[in-house]
């Protein structure tokens, strides 16, 4: 995401949670579901536009300062 490029992923874990509706989210043991992602991709120019430019906001929200000022936190909350 952060380079441009759009994302097929599993829509299991916490993926979806982190993905939101800035990735296309697959069935990870479904093949035909994966292809089907990967087709549309492929073929759908807007699609692709869209999700490479969505997913390079998306991730402006995911930084390590705060990952750690979260890690500090929590440490504290236990301390």
């Amino acid at each position: 995401m952060a380079n441009g490029t759009p994302v097929v992923t599993s829509n299991i874990s916490s993926l979806p949670e982190v993905a939101e509706e800035h990735a296309l989210l697959v069935d990870p043991y479904d093949t035909a579901d994966i292809a089907q992602a990967m087709v549309a991709l492929l073929t759908d120019t807007r699609l692709y536009q869209d999700l490479a430019r969505a997913g390079r906001t998306h991730v402006r929200q995911f930084t390590w300062e705060k990952c750690a000022r979260a890690t500090i936190k929590v440490y504290q909350e236990v301390l």
